[in-house]
Protein backbone atom coordinates (compact mmCIF):
# COMPACT_ATOMS: atom_id res chain seq x y z
CA UNK A 1 0.00 0.00 0.00
CA UNK A 2 2.75 2.52 0.68
CA UNK A 3 4.46 1.62 -2.45
CA UNK A 4 1.47 2.35 -4.47
CA UNK A 5 0.77 5.95 -2.04
CA UNK A 6 4.45 6.85 -3.33
CA UNK A 7 3.92 5.71 -6.90
CA UNK A 8 0.62 7.62 -7.37
CA UNK A 9 1.88 11.10 -5.80
CA UNK A 10 5.76 10.97 -7.20
CA UNK A 11 5.31 12.62 -10.70
CA UNK A 12 2.86 15.26 -9.24
CA UNK A 13 5.59 16.31 -6.66
CA UNK A 14 8.18 16.04 -9.22
CA UNK A 15 6.29 18.68 -10.96
CA UNK A 16 5.56 20.50 -8.22
CA UNK A 17 9.40 21.14 -7.01
CA UNK A 18 9.65 22.61 -10.62
CA UNK A 19 8.44 26.19 -10.06
CA UNK A 20 8.73 28.54 -12.80
CA UNK A 21 10.06 32.30 -12.31
CA UNK A 22 6.27 32.98 -14.31
CA UNK A 23 4.30 31.02 -16.40
CA UNK A 24 3.88 30.40 -19.40
CA UNK A 25 7.17 29.20 -18.51
CA UNK A 26 9.09 30.95 -21.38
CA UNK A 27 11.00 34.22 -22.28
CA UNK A 28 12.29 36.00 -25.10
CA UNK A 29 15.92 36.54 -25.74
CA UNK A 30 18.00 38.64 -28.03
CA UNK A 31 21.60 38.25 -27.29
CA UNK A 32 25.16 37.16 -28.94
CA UNK A 33 27.18 34.34 -28.02
CA UNK A 34 29.62 34.86 -25.63
CA UNK A 35 30.76 30.84 -25.80
CA UNK A 36 29.65 27.56 -27.37
CA UNK A 37 29.95 24.08 -26.61
CA UNK A 38 28.81 21.18 -28.23
CA UNK A 39 26.89 18.86 -25.60
CA UNK A 40 26.44 14.80 -25.03
CA UNK A 41 23.28 15.46 -23.89
CA UNK A 42 20.67 13.28 -25.40
CA UNK A 43 18.33 15.48 -27.63
CA UNK A 44 20.40 18.64 -26.87
CA UNK A 45 23.48 19.32 -28.63
CA UNK A 46 24.46 22.80 -27.70
CA UNK A 47 24.77 24.69 -24.74
CA UNK A 48 26.03 28.65 -24.83
CA UNK A 49 26.90 31.57 -22.61
CA UNK A 50 24.38 34.41 -24.15
CA UNK A 51 25.28 38.13 -23.37
CA UNK A 52 21.44 39.21 -23.36
CA UNK A 53 20.80 42.61 -25.20
CA UNK A 54 17.35 42.16 -24.52
CA UNK A 55 15.67 39.35 -22.05
CA UNK A 56 11.75 39.58 -21.70
CA UNK A 57 9.19 38.54 -20.03
CA UNK A 58 5.85 38.17 -22.19
CA UNK A 59 2.86 39.72 -21.38
CA UNK A 60 -0.29 37.81 -20.27
CA UNK A 61 1.94 36.10 -18.02
CA UNK A 62 1.36 35.43 -13.90
CA UNK A 63 3.56 34.17 -10.94
CA UNK A 64 2.32 33.70 -7.73
CA UNK A 65 4.47 35.96 -4.71
CA UNK A 66 5.99 35.14 -1.25
CA UNK A 67 2.42 35.66 0.09
CA UNK A 68 0.96 32.31 -2.71
CA UNK A 69 -0.86 35.95 -4.43
CA UNK A 70 -1.16 36.14 -8.23
CA UNK A 71 0.72 38.66 -10.16
CA UNK A 72 -0.23 39.08 -13.18
CA UNK A 73 1.77 40.95 -16.10
CA UNK A 74 -0.09 42.19 -18.69
CA UNK A 75 2.69 44.00 -20.81
CA UNK A 76 5.95 42.71 -21.64
CA UNK A 77 8.88 42.95 -18.68
CA UNK A 78 12.18 43.14 -18.89
CA UNK A 79 14.33 41.17 -17.19
CA UNK A 80 18.37 42.09 -15.68
CA UNK A 81 20.08 39.48 -16.49
CA UNK A 82 23.10 40.27 -18.51
CA UNK A 83 24.14 36.24 -19.11
CA UNK A 84 22.35 33.48 -19.35
CA UNK A 85 22.86 30.29 -19.97
CA UNK A 86 20.71 28.56 -23.23
CA UNK A 87 20.86 24.61 -24.22
CA UNK A 88 19.48 24.27 -28.49
CA UNK A 89 19.12 21.37 -30.31
CA UNK A 90 20.93 22.23 -32.91
CA UNK A 91 22.98 20.34 -35.30
CA UNK A 92 25.33 22.70 -36.00
CA UNK A 93 26.13 24.83 -32.67
CA UNK A 94 26.44 28.73 -33.55
CA UNK A 95 29.84 30.07 -33.06
CA UNK A 96 31.10 32.95 -30.64
CA UNK A 97 29.67 36.13 -31.63
CA UNK A 98 26.84 35.45 -34.00
CA UNK A 99 23.59 36.73 -32.88
CA UNK A 100 20.82 34.50 -30.78
CA UNK A 101 16.79 35.88 -31.10
CA UNK A 102 14.68 33.67 -30.17
CA UNK A 103 12.44 32.13 -27.57
CA UNK A 104 13.30 30.13 -24.53
CA UNK A 105 11.48 28.14 -22.26
CA UNK A 106 12.54 27.36 -18.78
CA UNK A 107 13.24 23.58 -18.41
CA UNK A 108 12.12 21.20 -15.31
CA UNK A 109 13.20 17.89 -15.32
CA UNK A 110 10.07 16.17 -15.80
CA UNK A 111 10.54 17.56 -19.10
CA UNK A 112 14.18 17.43 -20.28
CA UNK A 113 16.04 15.60 -17.60
CA UNK A 114 18.80 15.49 -19.82
CA UNK A 115 19.83 19.21 -18.52
CA UNK A 116 19.27 21.13 -15.16
CA UNK A 117 15.99 22.51 -14.17
CA UNK A 118 15.29 26.02 -14.61
CA UNK A 119 17.76 26.21 -17.54
CA UNK A 120 16.81 28.26 -20.75
CA UNK A 121 16.10 25.78 -23.98
CA UNK A 122 16.06 27.45 -27.07
CA UNK A 123 12.52 26.80 -28.45
CA UNK A 124 13.78 27.88 -32.06
CA UNK A 125 11.24 29.90 -33.13
CA UNK A 126 10.01 33.59 -32.56
CA UNK A 127 6.09 32.19 -31.96
CA UNK A 128 4.37 29.79 -30.58
CA UNK A 129 1.69 28.09 -28.58
CA UNK A 130 2.90 27.19 -25.32
CA UNK A 131 2.16 25.34 -22.71
CA UNK A 132 1.00 26.60 -19.43
CA UNK A 133 1.29 23.56 -16.86
CA UNK A 134 -0.55 25.16 -14.13
CA UNK A 135 -3.85 26.00 -16.08
CA UNK A 136 -3.36 22.88 -18.37
CA UNK A 137 -3.74 24.92 -21.03
CA UNK A 138 -2.00 26.20 -24.45
CA UNK A 139 -1.28 30.56 -24.47
CA UNK A 140 0.33 32.02 -27.72
CA UNK A 141 3.06 33.58 -27.09
CA UNK A 142 4.69 36.17 -29.90
CA UNK A 143 8.30 37.73 -28.92
CA UNK A 144 8.08 39.84 -32.10
CA UNK A 145 4.96 41.96 -30.30
CA UNK A 146 6.66 41.77 -26.65
CA UNK A 147 10.21 42.75 -27.63
CA UNK A 148 8.56 45.66 -29.48
CA UNK A 149 6.32 46.74 -26.58
CA UNK A 150 9.08 46.38 -24.00
CA UNK A 151 11.34 48.83 -25.92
Amino acid sequence: MKFLMISLFTPFLAKAMCSYPHNPPVVCLKGKVLESKTTKKTNINCSYQVKTHLLIRPGRTYWYNDDLDLETYKTPKKLKNSKVKLYAKNKKCLSVGSEVNTMARYNCSTENSSVPDLVLIDQETLSKEVNDPWKRSLQFIDCNKDTKLAK
